[in-house]
Protein backbone atom coordinates (compact mmCIF):
# COMPACT_ATOMS: atom_id res chain seq x y z
CA UNK A 1 0.00 0.00 0.00
CA UNK A 2 2.69 2.44 0.86
CA UNK A 3 4.28 1.73 -2.32
CA UNK A 4 1.33 2.75 -4.41
CA UNK A 5 0.73 5.98 -2.56
CA UNK A 6 4.51 6.73 -3.31
CA UNK A 7 4.32 5.75 -6.33
CA UNK A 8 1.32 8.28 -7.20
CA UNK A 9 2.92 10.61 -5.33
CA UNK A 10 6.08 10.87 -7.77
CA UNK A 11 3.59 10.18 -10.57
CA UNK A 12 1.78 13.44 -9.50
CA UNK A 13 4.73 15.49 -8.61
CA UNK A 14 6.04 14.61 -12.41
CA UNK A 15 2.75 15.32 -14.19
CA UNK A 16 2.79 18.82 -11.95
CA UNK A 17 6.38 19.40 -13.65
CA UNK A 18 4.78 19.61 -16.98
CA UNK A 19 2.03 21.77 -16.74
CA UNK A 20 4.04 24.92 -16.32
CA UNK A 21 2.71 28.31 -16.50
CA UNK A 22 3.02 30.50 -19.59
CA UNK A 23 5.45 33.43 -18.40
CA UNK A 24 5.85 35.13 -21.76
CA UNK A 25 1.53 36.26 -21.00
CA UNK A 26 0.74 38.89 -18.63
CA UNK A 27 -1.77 37.79 -16.60
CA UNK A 28 -5.93 38.72 -17.24
CA UNK A 29 -6.80 41.58 -14.70
CA UNK A 30 -8.80 40.81 -12.04
CA UNK A 31 -12.07 42.53 -11.24
CA UNK A 32 -11.61 45.45 -8.89
CA UNK A 33 -13.42 45.11 -5.36
CA UNK A 34 -15.91 46.79 -4.59
CA UNK A 35 -15.86 48.77 -1.56
CA UNK A 36 -18.70 50.23 0.46
CA UNK A 37 -17.74 53.21 3.28
CA UNK A 38 -20.63 53.75 5.18
CA UNK A 39 -21.72 57.61 6.09
CA UNK A 40 -21.31 57.88 9.22
CA UNK A 41 -23.36 59.34 11.92
CA UNK A 42 -23.20 62.60 13.38
CA UNK A 43 -25.63 63.93 16.18
CA UNK A 44 -24.59 67.45 18.14
CA UNK A 45 -26.15 68.39 21.04
CA UNK A 46 -27.66 71.71 22.31
CA UNK A 47 -24.30 72.28 24.27
CA UNK A 48 -22.12 72.30 20.65
CA UNK A 49 -20.56 69.08 21.50
CA UNK A 50 -20.96 66.79 18.04
CA UNK A 51 -20.11 63.00 18.43
CA UNK A 52 -19.55 60.49 14.88
CA UNK A 53 -20.39 57.25 15.31
CA UNK A 54 -18.89 54.81 12.80
CA UNK A 55 -19.99 51.47 13.10
CA UNK A 56 -18.33 48.17 11.78
CA UNK A 57 -18.97 45.00 13.53
CA UNK A 58 -16.49 42.95 12.07
CA UNK A 59 -14.53 42.93 15.68
CA UNK A 60 -15.45 43.03 19.18
CA UNK A 61 -13.73 46.25 19.50
CA UNK A 62 -14.68 49.59 20.79
CA UNK A 63 -12.60 52.64 20.26
CA UNK A 64 -13.00 56.31 21.80
CA UNK A 65 -12.15 59.84 20.46
CA UNK A 66 -12.26 62.99 22.49
CA UNK A 67 -10.89 65.34 20.52
CA UNK A 68 -11.34 69.94 21.82
CA UNK A 69 -10.98 71.73 19.05
CA UNK A 70 -9.98 75.04 20.68
CA UNK A 71 -7.64 77.53 18.43
CA UNK A 72 -4.54 77.06 18.85
CA UNK A 73 -2.19 79.73 20.13
CA UNK A 74 1.17 81.11 20.24
CA UNK A 75 3.00 79.44 23.20
CA UNK A 76 5.91 81.42 23.41
CA UNK A 77 7.87 81.22 26.34
CA UNK A 78 5.86 78.42 27.83
CA UNK A 79 6.32 75.95 25.17
CA UNK A 80 5.38 72.69 25.80
CA UNK A 81 2.47 73.17 28.32
CA UNK A 82 0.10 71.47 26.16
CA UNK A 83 2.50 68.20 26.07
CA UNK A 84 2.95 68.23 29.89
CA UNK A 85 -0.78 68.58 30.50
CA UNK A 86 -1.47 65.78 28.66
CA UNK A 87 1.31 63.71 30.24
CA UNK A 88 -0.29 64.52 33.92
CA UNK A 89 -3.79 63.76 32.62
CA UNK A 90 -2.71 60.43 32.82
CA UNK A 91 -1.28 60.66 35.81
CA UNK A 92 -4.52 58.92 38.09
CA UNK A 93 -7.23 60.99 39.36
CA UNK A 94 -8.64 62.16 42.48
CA UNK A 95 -10.35 58.74 43.29
CA UNK A 96 -7.50 56.35 42.68
CA UNK A 97 -3.58 56.63 41.70
CA UNK A 98 -1.56 56.10 38.06
CA UNK A 99 -0.94 52.51 39.49
CA UNK A 100 -4.23 51.64 39.88
CA UNK A 101 -5.53 53.06 37.19
CA UNK A 102 -3.42 51.29 34.91
CA UNK A 103 -3.75 48.35 36.78
CA UNK A 104 -7.54 48.65 36.08
CA UNK A 105 -7.10 49.53 32.27
CA UNK A 106 -4.62 46.42 31.96
CA UNK A 107 -6.99 43.91 33.64
CA UNK A 108 -9.70 45.01 31.11
CA UNK A 109 -7.17 44.86 28.34
CA UNK A 110 -8.06 48.53 27.33
CA UNK A 111 -5.80 50.96 25.95
CA UNK A 112 -6.29 55.12 26.80
CA UNK A 113 -3.55 57.47 24.98
CA UNK A 114 -4.49 60.96 27.05
CA UNK A 115 -3.16 64.22 24.55
CA UNK A 116 -3.18 67.89 24.63
CA UNK A 117 -6.42 67.92 22.81
CA UNK A 118 -8.34 64.98 24.62
CA UNK A 119 -8.10 61.21 24.64
CA UNK A 120 -7.97 57.75 22.94
CA UNK A 121 -9.27 54.63 24.34
CA UNK A 122 -9.85 51.54 23.05
CA UNK A 123 -10.92 48.25 24.78
CA UNK A 124 -13.12 45.00 23.96
CA UNK A 125 -16.36 45.76 23.25
CA UNK A 126 -17.96 43.77 26.52
CA UNK A 127 -15.88 46.29 28.76
CA UNK A 128 -17.32 49.53 27.30
CA UNK A 129 -19.13 50.70 30.47
CA UNK A 130 -15.76 50.02 32.34
CA UNK A 131 -13.37 51.76 29.81
CA UNK A 132 -16.26 54.82 29.63
CA UNK A 133 -15.88 55.20 33.83
CA UNK A 134 -12.22 55.05 33.73
CA UNK A 135 -11.96 57.22 31.34
CA UNK A 136 -14.44 59.75 32.07
CA UNK A 137 -12.57 60.23 35.70
CA UNK A 138 -9.87 60.58 34.43
CA UNK A 139 -10.97 63.68 32.11
CA UNK A 140 -13.70 65.09 34.92
CA UNK A 141 -11.40 64.43 38.11
CA UNK A 142 -7.60 64.54 37.03
CA UNK A 143 -5.17 64.55 40.13
CA UNK A 144 -2.17 66.61 38.10
CA UNK A 145 0.02 64.49 40.77
CA UNK A 146 3.74 65.22 40.39
CA UNK A 147 5.69 63.57 38.09
CA UNK A 148 8.92 61.71 38.49
CA UNK A 149 11.23 60.96 35.56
Amino acid sequence: MKKIISILVLALIAFTGYTQIDRSKAPQPQPNPEIKISIPDAITFDNGMKVIVVENHKLPKVSFRLYLDYPTYAEGDKAGAAGIFSELLGCGTTSMSKDDFDKKIDYIGASVFPNSRGFFATSLKKHTPQLLAFVSDMVLNPAFATRRF
